[in-house]
């Protein structure tokens, strides 16, 4: 059935709450409108508080799309004017919208307009005039606004998201005379106040500190380090968990850096054409060069690992020049994809080997024979060491079975790492996979070569279990400085204050008190050792 020729809907639309044109400025026009041609209003769309410039964002226009193609209630659109139609940028756009209710027996008509409904050349010049003032009007805003606060982020201070874990928010005063810290979810005391970051407490600093270098200078991913933070009970200001996809978008704000960046996107995720909007120094800085330049160079890696098959092979190649005894547990940190990628897309890594002329099955014998040899050397280095505390005045026995040194007072566990290369440099692997029973210490050695020690790490198991990262680099973490030993020597100390400590206090008050396990060492680099 044909709707009734008087019969119309309204169209109203308010951008912002403080705009002149509300909606019942516009309803009082339409019904004026409406009154003087005897039309009856029988439906209404409305969009409050919406920009015009798209049309997914606008539920009321495309309510409206849609009753015009099936609900055939109306012959007449009323909209105040042509901006309230929209301020589309492709000011097509607009004109199709218009068409499209036409071609469905529904007439637009801008009620406030010069022009009348009529269709002929002048009526189309004028409204496509009015389209692109329209559009021109909310392009020239938007580069206004734009400059603005591209002004007030030069000034330093700060616009758009909240800061990350280790900084808050402060309310400054436009006479700089105010400041106010500002809690989760309050507001700044005035429209004219400016937003100022500024450093949380030193706890939370140092925690941002050392989630970030657990990143750099380990082989940690995201979600190991939050399964650690899970452990340790790491919360943020509001008291929530850490999350692996919070801990990657902390360890990349360049705000540890010192530099604030707004604008990358629109408010739904857009890429915002003019660039984003920079304040490099108006932000406290948190971390140093060196682990701001690992973050980038591991993060290029990290992005650029999704390889085709010619590429993983071709990595693959690489990677067996650099460590030629390559395992499956050691992929990831080759920047290879990891065991059950490889066997979904290419059949597992023997047959990866195969595609790049290397025979798997001599490289399985040549890693047993690797894997009894170290057997043999953790016996021998454990016995040298045996050895070395015996004539130190220590009594002691070795289990070469277990990798066991049993001293009166503590058992030590023996570790020995032994390094490969990777594309960020030399790494070793620590495989702890559940606690060390029946010994109270475990003594974790970086190995140079064969029977030769770079440095030590003494600690109780626990701490080895929960703190220590899978992957060591070169650079000893800070967090892991307090069991480090850089020689033989300052090894064989501290086993003597332990035992001092243990017999007077009991092992567990000597581990918290023994300064030198309590007190951060001077890292250095393994390779000046």
């Amino acid at each position: 059935m044909n709707p009734s020729a008087h019969h119309a809907a309204q169209y109203v639309r308010m951008s912002i709450d403080k705009q002149d044109l509300s909606p019942a400025v516009q309803k009082e026009a339409i019904a004026a409108y409406a009154a003087a041609r005897n039309l009856q209003i029988v439906a209404t769309y409305e969009d409050e508080g919406r920009s015009g410039v798209h049309l997914k964002n606008r539920p009321g226009l495309m309510t409206l799309l849609r009753d015009v193609t099936e609900a055939n209630q109306f012959s007449t659109v009323l909209v105040y004017d042509v901006s309230r139609w929209g301020r589309f940028q492709d000011t097509d756009a607009a004109a199709y919208y218009e068409y499209y209710c036409r071609l469905h027996g529904a007439e637009v008509v801008y009620v406030a307009e010069m022009f009348g409904p009529e269709v002929n050349p002048i009526t189309a010049m004028l409204k496509s005039m009015r389209r692109a003032m329209a559009a021109e009007y909310s392009r020239d805003l938007a580069n206004k606004s734009r400059a603005g606060q591209a002004q007030v982020i030069t000034r330093g201070f700060q616009m758009g998201a909240l800061p990350p874990l280790g900084y808050r928010r402060c309310s400054v005063s436009a006479d700089g005379r105010r400041r106010v810290m500002l809690e989760a979810g309050q507001r700044k005391i005035a429209a004219t106040d400016r937003i100022e970051w500024v450093l949380a407490s030193t706890e939370e600093v140092e925690l941002v500190k050392r989630i970030c270098a657990l990143y750099a200078h380990t082989c940690l991913s995201f979600a190991d380090i939050a399964r650690l933070g899970a452990i340790e009970g790491w919360r943020d200001h509001q008291g929530r968990a850490l999350t692996g996809r919070g801990i990657a978008t902390l360890v990349r704000n360049e705000a540890l850096v010192g530099n604030f960046v707004w604008g990358r996107t629109g408010h739904k995720g857009r890429i915002v054409n003019c660039g984003p909007s920079r304040g490099d120094g108006t932000v406290p800085r948190v971390l140093d060069d060196h682990t701001w330049a690992q973050i980038q160079r591991r993060t290029h890696l990290e992005l650029s690992r999704k390889q085709t098959d010619e590429q993983i092979l071709r990595n693959l190649e690489t990677a067996l020049k650099r460590s030629p005894l390559l395992v499956t547990r050691d992929l990831r940190a080759q920047g290879l994809p990891g065991k059950a990628t490889l066997r979904d897309r290419l059949g597992g890594l023997r047959e990866c080997m195969r595609r790049v002329g290397q025979d798997p099955t001599e490289l399985s014998r040549a890693i047993s024979e690797r894997t009894c040899e170290r057997k043999a050397d953790a016996s021998a280095f454990g016995t040298a060491l045996a050895e070395r505390l015996k004539e130190a005045g220590h009594t002691v026995a070795y289990d070469g079975r277990l990798h066991v040194l049993m001293l009166p007072e503590l058992k030590m566990r023996l570790r020995l790492l032994y390094s490969t290369l990777s594309p960020v440099g030399r790494v070793w692997r620590l495989r702890v996979d559940r606690l060390s029973r029946d010994v109270d210490l475990d003594l974790v050695v970086r190995m140079e070569a064969r029977l030769r020690a770079i440095d030590f790490f003494l600690a109780p198991s626990p701490d080895v279990v929960v703190g220590f990262p899978p992957w060591l680099t070169e650079q000893v973490p800070i967090e892991l400085t307090r069991f480090w030993c850089d020689s033989p020597e300052q090894l064989l100390d501290r086993i003597s204050s332990l035992r001092q400590l243990r017999t007077a206090h009991g092992l567990d008050e000597a581990t918290k008190t023994n300064p030198d396990m309590s007190q951060p060492a001077q890292a250095t680099n393994t390779k000046d050792l």
